[in-house]
């Protein structure tokens, strides 16, 4: 179950977007349907002008990362091995940049996962962060990609309308509450959602392209497998800096 706090700024959770809910803070499935589908919750303010803003910062940030989604992964399709890990990267350039972080992870995969001093010692405990945060990512995937996509809109706290949508694009709508203001703005944020799911698709296809990718141009030891942590904390990287670009 996730939810979107809309005014809350988080580089955790799917996408940067979705954070973790119990179950039970859900009201339109039943237990039985839970393990089916996947819930998603968005509360929005009871002004409607200013629930319309925070529904639009939501479409420009899904589609800022979209936008860093395809970019990252075409940076890492057209890496050549050539550039012996220099990746472009000036010698003033910013150490905690995406590109300077893969070039480590790089590095210490192609070392055979010791510490070297080209980057620092003590770079084996960042990388243990990298694929913890990678594991954890995989383990909510599922739960996003369930085959029903439920989509709960309250104001405030009041519920005000769900929308069920299965795998075959049927939809079906319960409503709450009658606001007519807010009936579009629930309609957007099931677009926004199922948008979400898309690009979650596309981010899942970048990862493993661009591993793939990179195992075969550095002669990664352990292939695909291991460099897929790198791939996604370069991703994610991406999208981070980009999200920060357009604040």
């Amino acid at each position: 179950m996730f939810i979107i706090h809309i005014e809350k700024k988080s580089r955790e959770g799917l996408l940067g977007l979705w954070q973790d809910i119990p179950s039970a803070s859900l009201s339109f499935s039943e237990p039985s349907e839970l393990k089916e589908e996947t819930g998603c919750l968005i509360s929005l303010p009871d002004d409607s002008l200013e629930a319309d803003a925070s529904i639009s910062r939501l479409e420009r940030d899904l589609q800022t990362k979209i936008h860093a989604l395809s970019k990252g992964g075409g940076f890492l399709r057209h890496l050549s091995v050539n550039d012996s890990l220099s990746f472009g990267i000036s010698a003033d350039s910013d150490t905690d940049s995406p590109e300077m972080r893969l070039q480590q992870h790089i590095a210490w995969l192609k070392n055979y996962g010791k510490d070297s001093v080209s980057f620092g010692w003590g770079f084996s405990d960042k990388y243990s962060e990298t694929v913890s945060g990678f594991e954890a990512f995989i383990r909510k995937i599922p739960e996003f990609l369930k085959p029903t996509l439920c989509v709960e809109t309250r104001i405030e706290e009041n519920l005000f309308a769900c929308t069920r949508a299965g795998i075959g694009g049927d939809m079906k709508t319960l409503w709450h509450l009658t606001e007519e203001d807010f009936i579009s703005l629930h309609q957007r944020n099931v677009s926004f959602t199922l948008n979400s799911r898309t690009a979650l698709f596309q981010m899942l296809a970048q990862i493993m392209t661009g591993a793939a990718v990179l195992a075969v141009r550095f002669s990664l030891p352990g292939g695909a497998i291991t460099a897929l942590p790198a791939a996604w904390r370069y991703v994610q990287d991406v999208m981070q800096r980009a999200a920060k670009l357009h604040l």
